[in-house]
């Protein structure tokens, strides 16, 4: 290639970088400027400077000249340039570099020299070849350097000319460096690099060696010096690219100590007052602390005081310790200095040591001694404590006021402490600390057969903060392992931040918790009052013990006039706690306001983290966690008490709570002096994410919310989410708030609690107001979505309690709203009970309100006992003694649930009471509003939907109203059944009893061995049952083994109080009823009043729309109207669109009968019998038994039957006997008994006889026919 080029083509380059890569992202800017130039050659200066994500930077400034060979084939070059440096430790590094290179059309040739300036810096010493020498300590340096090395690369260039890469090189390269400490360094290098246009390039290099490891790294590169076309780069056009080298000064920052360490030096690392070395197996006769002629025992070292100085370190060589009688003896005690290390060679110093080889401290003075005191800012390490002492107690290690101390790599070993303060510990035994902030670190020791191997105290100071770690720490049958008390008294202010991590646990030896903090804050005199926190971080750590895992007790005590705080924190993460056979953990959050005269104030907040704990209970008694907030007031108007409680579960596995439940959590707020008008206030927030649970006696968590005393208030929130659970012999969740004279509420949020198997509930709700000397509030609401349980035992899948009990005159309201969705539940009892239920009592004159709503959408429910719903709920209003009201208010909403149910009383089962008893003189009123659409049910032994509303005046009218109200609307049901489908029931019984019922049932198929459909209304003893605005469209029955409908309104025997008043008014609209095997409709009107001197009404209007009725075993339609003894009964059946075919007895039968006799007491007393059947666009056939019959009857001098029957454009046809229509009209003993038939619009033919008259010669009958009926007489 030709390569043509004149000096003024040689013109400035600016070139700006972005490198991301691995381990570092690096950018920067960069410029070559020519400053002497021919058409043959030109010098110039590169300046470039980059930066990193490490904080590192570098600048480079070079001076190079580059020339073409004779017949412009190559260019050659050379450089010189000064780097510095900035390293990531912020140091200084200065080096120069020298360079060559040759560049062809399609080869590239180039290397490098680098040669630092700057010194190296000691940033360390290493841990191995350490040294003694007299009073000394050396070892050896580790240091940050710059590298002198050497670079070479060789690159060459190809196409990809079918993607339009035309200029590509790869270079491949070694280099080598060296320095003192690092050593030879040798690595190879590569990169690719493709220019997507002359000025703008791609590219990935990749580097590895010994030293520093393998890098990664790509570039994108732009030039504002070049052209910005494409094509591949003359070689003049490269005569201005930047100069390629190493863009670092290599530099040992960041490199790991051991591979910068310089084994042929030396540091003096001694501590300033010198090292003083014991040495029991020294064979000098001198005696002065040096590592030549150390002190033989500790008694010569104190006698000589030695270490006198603060700051001294003094170290233990093993010695004769390890043979029988050799341990070191520290006499009646040893006292440190300030800022001394009592070190043994157990530890590993700068590599002396550390090789198993304890020194053995301890004493032969007796119990009750400390082998070694603590001052401020020792350290402890490598030393073997123990005694030999069986009872008493020796202490190993004690400090008392200190700031600071590390205690790390130490044998504990058979410690036992008895006596006057027997949690004081021993191992590390009393770390009593106070006074300022304190500082500590017990670190990777080893604890055997020591009571309580770490205890630490703060005293009652104005002001004392701890913080205390405990980390890498092995304890072995101890009693208590670490215990951590933080005390505040009056104005006292104190802190204790403590952190245990990575430590293990292992005892059978006690019962006592393996982990005690306790945290107080007392105020008896001080205005001020008192302050304690406490923070626990618990993370790493594998726990094994007899006893409790671990036992915080956070308590606030107010007497005064300002009050005490306590504030405690722990957050559990990363533990696995195998087996624990008391409570795992035990966490008690106490404020109590207690001062009968003066406004004390006490707060308590306890937060409890778990994070990722794995928990194997196998042996034992305890639960996992147990958790107990409470504020207690008992003081004077303006005492106030305040517990607020955060537990949050989160990524955690609980395998097997082999004798109990895994959470008990319970917040109260309770105000012992309500008269004095105290507030307690119980916060309790508890949070459960990602939480396994394999086995469990008892509950997965049992939450319980309680408020007691007026103006007491305990607010508990939960929420559940993705809670997976394997076999709980209990309930799963237990959740209970209940307030007495006190306001309680709980908010619960269920997402994803699935489980195979229990034996009680799944979910368990309570909500309690109960009311004596102060209103009463519980509020309660459930959300739950994704409950999935595959077999729950012998209990209800889950049940939901709302109740109120008003006991004097103040009120009590409980409220609790359900909703559940997404559920897989089978069971042996009810598959969901929702219970809500209002009461007053105790001759008060109080209110109890109950209001529940439950919503239950996208399920499935099975239940697989014989005795049991799938759904059953229940709303109860009850007044008993007092004038109290009671007000139950239940609302239901069921949506697309698949429900199996092999037990009694039915599929879905819905209850609503009133009931007033008696020297009740209040209220009792239940209104229930239910609502279900796409429910498919099955059962094999019982009803499908039974709704159920009963009014009762258990006083006869001495006391209040009882008024129960229900309303349902259901749409497309599909039931199979073993008895009734659908049994609707409103009741009314006592004088001031009052049932309402309304109802919209739509699209039902239902096929049954009993009644597809039963509707019942009934009023007795004076009641007043009421069903109005009542509709059933598109039900569907096939094969019912009784009834296909069965429609049933009547007053009962009434002989006390008023008469009773039943009221039906019902649609039915688009009915089909096929093969049933009594009445494919029975419609019955009854008012049966026998020996009462009141009279009773039964009034029933039913409408029938396109109703077809075929393969009845009995008569297709039967419609029954009946009064005795003094009642009344008006019925009104009319139907349009009406078939009735293929039945074994008649098309339809009409029965209108009043009966007084034998029923004459009260004389004055009439009865009468009412009825009117309209029936339009009929047709009727095909029936073995006849058409059309009507009767009406009247028994008894007093007794009035009244019947009228109009059949507008119909058709009888084809009918067995007695033929097309039957009519029969009789009295008996004085009744009197009218019927009115107009059959005028009727086609009756082709009927054994057309029609049938039967009548006495006393009644009154109008017959009106079409023109060419046969008429039959009966004589």
């Amino acid at each position: 290639m030709t390569n043509i080029a004149r000096a003024e083509d040689f013109q400035a380059n600016v070139e700006v970088f972005l490198s991301p890569g691995d381990p570092r992202h690096r950018g920067g800017i960069a410029a070559m400027v020519p400053f002497r130039k021919n058409n043959d050659s030109m010098s110039f200066v590169d300046g470039r400077f980059w930066l990193d994500d490490n904080t590192a930077s570098e600048y480079n400034l070079a001076f190079g000249h580059r020339w073409f060979n004779s017949n412009r084939s190559s260019i050659f070059g050379l450089f010189g340039a000064f780097d510095h440096r900035k390293s990531s430790t912020d140091r200084d590094h200065n080096q120069l570099t020298a360079g060559a290179e040759m560049l062809m059309d399609d080869w590239e040739l180039r290397g490098n020299y680098y040669y630092p300036l700057s010194d190296r810096y000691l940033v360390g010493v290493g841990g191995t070849n350490g040294s003694f020498s007299g009073n000394k300590l050396y070892a050896n340096g580790i240091f940050e350097e710059a590298l002198e090395g050497l670079d070479i690369e060789a690159g060459r260039s190809f196409a990809l000319h079918g993607i339009g890469l035309d200029e590509n090189w790869i270079h491949i390269g070694g280099y080598h460096f060296e320095g003192d400490a690092a050593g030879d360094v040798d690595g190879v290098s590569l990169r690719l690099t493709s220019f997507l246009r002359k000025n703008l390039s791609i590219g990935l290099a990749a580097q590895d060696d010994d030293l520093f490891g393998s890098e990664i790294r790509g570039e994108i590169r732009y030039s504002f010096g070049r052209a910005s076309g494409g094509g591949k780069r003359t070689l003049s056009e490269r005569m201005m690219q930047l100069v390629h080298r190493d863009i670092d000064v290599k530099t040992t920052a960041g490199v790991p100590d051991h591979l910068r360490t310089d084994l042929n030096s030396t540091v003096d690392v001694s501590p300033g007052a010198g090292v003083i070395h014991i040495d029991s197996s020294s064979e000098e006769s001198t005696e002065d602390g040096s590592y030549e002629y150390p002190y033989k025992t500790i008694a010569n070292c104190k006698a000589a005081e030695c270490g006198t100085e603060d700051g001294a370190m003094i170290y233990v060589h093993e010695g004769d310790s390890d043979e029988d009688g050799g341990a070191y003896d520290t006499g009646t005690g040893w006292t440190l200095r300030d800022n001394q290390q009592l070190i043994g060679e157990g530890f590993d110093l700068y590599g002396i040591g550390g090789e198993g080889d304890y020194p053995e401290i301890t004493t032969a003075y007796g119990d009750d001694l400390t082998l070694v005191t603590l001052a401020d800012g020792n350290e402890v390490a490598g030393i073997e404590f123990n005694s030999d002492f069986e009872y008493g107690g020796t202490t190993a290690l004690y400090a008392e006021d200190v700031g600071t101390f590390n205690i790390h790599d130490n044998r504990f070993l058979d410690l036992n402490v008895e006596g006057s303060e027997g949690y004081y510990g021993a191992g590390i035994g009393t770390a009593r600390l106070s006074g300022g902030t304190t500082r500590g670190v017990i670190d990777n020791n080893q604890f055997f057969e020591v009571m309580y191997p770490v205890t630490v105290l703060s005293n009652d100071a104005s002001e004392s903060t701890q913080n205390l770690t405990i980390s890498n720490n092995r304890f072995m049958d101890f009693d208590q392992a670490i215990t951590v008390h933080n005390y505040a008294d009056d104005a006292g202010s104190v802190t204790q931040n403590l952190l245990i991590s990575d430590n293990s646990f292992v005892s059978d030896a006690s019962s006592d918790p393996a982990i005690y903090a306790y945290n107080m804050a007392n105020a008896y005199d001080s205005n001020e009052g008192g302050s304690a926190i406490q923070n626990f971080t618990l993370t790493g750590n594998i726990l094994t013990t007899e006893g409790d895992g671990i036992y915080a007790y956070n308590y606030a005590y107010a007497e005064g006039d300002y009050g005490a705080f306590a504030d405690q924190e722990f957050t559990i993460a990363d533990n696995d706690f195998l087996a624990v056979d008391d409570d795992t953990g035990r966490f008690y959050n106490y404020a109590f306001g207690y001062d009968n005269t003066n406004a004390s104030k006490a707060t308590a907040n306890q937060t409890i983290d778990i994070n990722d704990l794995e928990l194997n209970m196998t042996d034992g008694s305890g639960a996992a966690f147990y958790a107990y907030n409470y504020a207690y007031t008992n003081g004077a108007d303006g005492s106030v008490a305040n517990a607020t409680s955060d537990l949050s579960v989160v990524d955690s596995n609980f395998h097997e709570m082999q004798s109990s439940g895994a959470f008990y959590i319970y917040n109260i707020a309770r105000d012992e002096n309500s008269a004095d008008g105290g507030t307690p206030t119980a916060t309790q927030t508890i949070e459960f994410n990602n939480f396994y649970l394999g086995i469990a006696q008892e509950d997965l968590a049992y939450v319980y919310n309680y408020a007691y005393g007026e103006d007491a208030l305990a607010l508990q929130m939960v929420d559940m989410a993705d809670v997976e659970f394997v076999y709980v012999y209990d309930e799963v969740v237990t959740l209970s708030n209940h307030a007495v004279d006190a306001t309680a509420t709980q908010l619960v949020t269920i997402d994803q609690l699935r489980g195979y198997t229990s034996d009680y509930d799944i979910v368990r709700g309570y909500n309690y107001a109960h009311s004596y000397d102060a209103d009463t509030l519980a509020t309660q609401s459930i959300d739950a979505t994704g409950l999935e349980e595959h077999y729950v035992e012998n209990d209800e899948g889950a049940i939901f309690y709302n109740y109120s009990y008003a006991h004097g005159d103040n009120s009590a309201t409980a409220t609790s709203t359900n909703t559940l969705e997404d559920i897989y539940l089978i069971t042996e009892d009810d598959v969901l009970d929702f219970y809500n239920y209002a009461w007053t009592g105790d001759y008060g004159s109080g209110t109890s309100t109950a209001t529940q709503t439950n919503i239950v959408t996208d399920g499935y429910l099975n239940n697989t006992d014989t005795s049991d719903a799938g759904i059953m709920a229940t709303n109860a209003a009850r007044a008993d003694y007092g004038s109290g009201n009671a007000f139950a208010t239940q609302n239901n909403t069921f949506t697309d649930l698949d429900i199996y149910n092999e037990g009694n009383p039915g599929i879905v089962y819905i209850y609503n009471y009133a009931g007033v008893n008696e020297n009740a003189y209040g209220n009792a009123v239940a209104n229930q509003t239910n609502n279900g659409s796409d429910l498919y049910m099955r059962s094999e032994d019982n009803d499908g939907l039974y709704l159920y509303n009963w009014a009762r005046d258990n006083a006869y009218g001495a006391g209040g109203d009882a008024t129960a109200t229900m309303n349902s609307t259901f749409d497309n049901l599909d039931i199979v059944t073993e008895e009734e489908s659908v049994y609707i029931y409103n009741r009314a019984e006592g004088d001031n009893a009052y049932g309402s019922m309304s109802f919209d049932i739509s699209n039902v198929e239902a096929t049954t061995d009993e009644e597809a459909l039963i509707i019942r209304n009934t009023a007795s003893y004076g009641g007043t049952a009421n069903m109005s605005d009542s509709t059933i469209e598109g039900f569907v029955s096939h094969g019912s083994e009784y009834e296909g409908i069965y429609i049933y309104n009547d007053t009962e025997d009434s002989a006390y109080g008023s008469g009773s008043m039943a009221t039906m008014d019902i649609d039915l609209t688009n009915i089909t009823v096929t093969g049933a095997g009594d009445q494919g409709i029975y419609i019955v009107n009854a008012s049966t009043n026998p020996d009462t001197a009141y009279g009773s009404t039964a009034d029933q209007t039913v409408t029938l729309t396109n109703v077809e009725l075929a393969g009845a075993h009995d008569e297709g339609l039967y419609i029954y109207n009946f009064a005795e003894g003094g009642g009344v009964a008006l019925q009104n059946v009319s139907a349009d669109g009406l078939i009735s075919r293929h039945n074994a007895e008649e098309g339809v039968y009409i029965y209108n009968r009043v009966d007084s006799y034998n029923y004459n007491t009260y004389s004055d007393v009439g009865t009468y019998g009412v009825q009117t059947v309209t029936l339009e666009n009929t047709l009727i056939t095909d029936n073995a038994g006849g058409g059309l019959v009507a009767q009406s009857y009247g028994n008894g001098s007093d007794a009035t039957a009244e019947q009228t029957i109009n059949l507008v454009e119909g058709d009888i046809l084809f009918n067995g006997a007695p033929g097309g229509a039957y009519f029969s009209n009789i009295t008996y003993d004085g009744s009197t008994s009218t019927q009115t038939v107009d059959l005028t619009d009727t086609n009756i033919e082709d009927n054994y006889d057309d029609v049938v008259l039967d009548e006495s010669s006393d009644t009154e009958q109008t017959v009106t026919l079409p023109d060419g009926t046969i008429v039959t007489n009966v004589p």
